[in-house]
Formats: C-alpha cells, structure tokens, sequence
C-alpha cells in the first residue's frame, strides 16, 4: 500500500493539496484508490514545497 500525506495536484495553473491511498496487488495491479483534494496552496508557498511556478513545455 502507498500513502501519500503530503502530495500536491496542479489544476488550470493552481496547486492544490493532495491525500491519497493506492492499495496494489499481485503485479501490482491496482486494486484500489481513494484521494481528498485539499486546500489551495497560496502561490507564495509554492517555492517552500517546490512547486512549479510555470508549466514546462510538453515533450
């Protein structure tokens, strides 16, 4: 199983908290997933936790 506390989601050029569980199983196929979108994080926090302040280009 993989707990994640502390990740953080992009969405339309604002980044916002991010809990989630992803629970595998044999080839660790996923056999559940459960996420609670958080909170906004205030863009002057992005740099403390280094979030991206511009997209990248896409490859």
């Amino acid at each position: 199983m993989l707990t994640a506390k502390g990740a953080a989601i992009r969405i339309a050029n604002h980044w916002f908290a991010l809990r989630y569980t992803c629970q595998t199983g044999e080839a660790e196929t996923v056999t559940a997933f459960e996420f609670t979108l958080g909170e906004e994080v205030p863009e002057g926090k992005w740099p403390e936790y280094n979030l991206a302040v511009q997209d990248e280009p896409a490859d």
